[in-house]
């Protein structure tokens, strides 16, 4: 077992208990000096009453030695759970809930809503067992938790696994989003943290070293070179298929295109009946955009009548039997260009209408924007803190003049991590647009995913 996870998985039972009920100084000092190192008396105070889910999880990765600038004081309020996220997007740590995929002890786990008004939750896992029909029963250790007085505290929890789900004996069900691969952290000197017996045998006193800001390094590497793609709003021609190979050297895993309604074809709209045996020939799936850019900052009505719209058209183009063939499970990007920005509302609608076309299909909501739109990023988090998760994004940001052929270079966290973070997998970088006098955009695959199962299963191999 790696270090890091090793001691992540050692220290995580001795925190169990620890609580922030006033009346017991000794448990709630414990508490604090885990969820709240170096921060003010105040703001310490002011966390011990936050749900602690996420402070709990950084407690445990600066005890193993985990070192990044995010996890130390001051804390931001609001990024209890996404700046985790951040840093493991940073260094290839995250992984996408996939069947048959499954988080191992020491890891941090994200679910969110089923559906159910649930919001979204970390834990770390301390045991997983899995059996030959592939569910799982899991230990885990969670933060964010109430005792009797309504006080935060940490408890042992079990779960179980079964499909997509994620539930605890008297809980809702929820969605299983992904996890954190911890062994993949940056940890870079011994534990930060020496744990003393206290006031109980099960309980381990923390007294935590602060974090070494001055060996910290702030700068984000590159992660390697991803699959090469492209988008563009005019439709897919043969002529536009040899220029991107001849122009990349190779073939582009995808190509996106765009989907609005079934009766009225929008901007860009997708030609099926032209588009579909040029790229089936070609052996290059697309990647649905939703767009109707006027309209994403709306009301939660206007979302949800969008979203029933987009989810009809893409299963009308490609034909429902023949997208529960090919898996049933689609991601759809909505097209945000910051003129609007996206409202968590609109987002919120948007979810449900995807949702209430085809239970046969499950269209996974993601989204497209700019790197430096942040009301859209805002947006994402107020939706998911609601209990709306993003299952992708795909991220713009040039770094080559409009209008000129880029070939592709190394993935650069600088130019694809949203800021503010958010709790959704960075999938795709258009990293150069309008390309070869702008008939399409240069697009690159996360380099740290698994291209087959974080991506292409999830995008459409038309019919011929």
């Amino acid at each position: 077992m790696n270090d890091t996870r090793a001691r992540i998985v050692a220290a995580a039972p001795t925190v169990v208990g620890l609580d922030a009920d006033p009346a017991d100084p000794d448990r709630r000092r414990a508490y604090i000096e885990l969820i709240a190192p170096g921060e003010s008396t105040r703001a310490s105070a002011e966390l011990a009453n936050v749900s602690g889910c996420g402070l709990v999880v950084a407690g445990l990765w600066r005890a193993a030695g985990v070192k990044d600038a995010r996890l130390n004081a001051p804390y931001r309020p609001g990024t209890a759970i996404s700046r985790l996220v951040s840093i493991a997007h940073t260094v290839g740590a995250w992984v996408s809930f996939a069947a048959g995929r499954f988080p191992e002890p020491g890891d941090m786990v994200l679910v969110g809503d089923n559906s159910t008004g649930g919001i979204e939750h970390v834990f770390t896992v301390t045991a997983i067992t899995v059996d030959a029909q592939g569910s799982a029963q899991i230990e885990s250790v969670d933060g964010g938790q109430r005792d009797g007085k309504r006080f935060e505290t940490i408890l042992a929890r079990s779960r179980s696994w079964q499909g997509s789900s994620d539930t605890v004996v008297g809980d809702a069900s929820r969605l299983i989003i992904g996890w954190i691969n911890t062994s993949l952290l940056p940890a870079k000197s011994p534990p930060a943290f020496v744990a003393t017996e206290s006031f109980s045998p099960s309980v381990a006193r923390f007294s935590a070293a602060l974090p070494d800001e001055a060996n910290r390094s702030q700068h984000l590497a590159p992660a390697g070179r991803g699959a090469a793609g492209v988008d563009s709003v005019a439709p897919v021609t043969q002529a536009a298929v040899d220029l991107v190979k001849q122009s990349f050297g190779v073939t582009p895993v995808f190509w996106g295109r765009y989907f609005s309604t079934t009766t009225t074809g929008g901007t860009g709209e997708f030609h099926h009946r032209t588009e579909n045996a040029i790229l089936r020939a070609a052996g290059i799936r697309v990647a649905p955009l939703a767009r109707q850019t006027t309209r994403v900052g709306g009301s939660e009505q206007d979302g949800e009548s969008d979203g029933r719209a987009n989810a009809a058209d893409l299963i009308a183009t490609f034909g429902g039997p023949y997208l529960v063939a090919q898996g049933g499970e689609f991601f759809l990007f909505l097209d945000v260009e910051a003129n609007p920005s996206l409202s968590a509302d609109y987002y919120k609608g948007w979810c449900k209408g995807l949702a209430s076309i085809d239970p046969a299909i499950t269209i996974r909501p993601c989204v497209y924007t700019n790197q430096c739109d942040d009301k859209t990023w805002s947006a994402l988090n107020a939706a998911a803190e609601a209990g709306t998760p993003c299952h992708g994004l795909w991220v713009a940001h040039w770094v080559a003049s409009p209008g000129v052929f880029q070939p592709l270079g190394d993935w650069r966290p600088n130019d694809t991590t949203p800021h503010p973070a958010v709790a959704a997998p960075v999938l795709l970088w258009q990293y150069a647009g309008e390309a070869c006098d702008g008939r399409f955009d240069c697009d690159q695959v996360n380099p740290t995913l698994d291209l087959e199962k974080d991506l292409l299963r999830c995008l459409i191999l038309p019919p011929r």
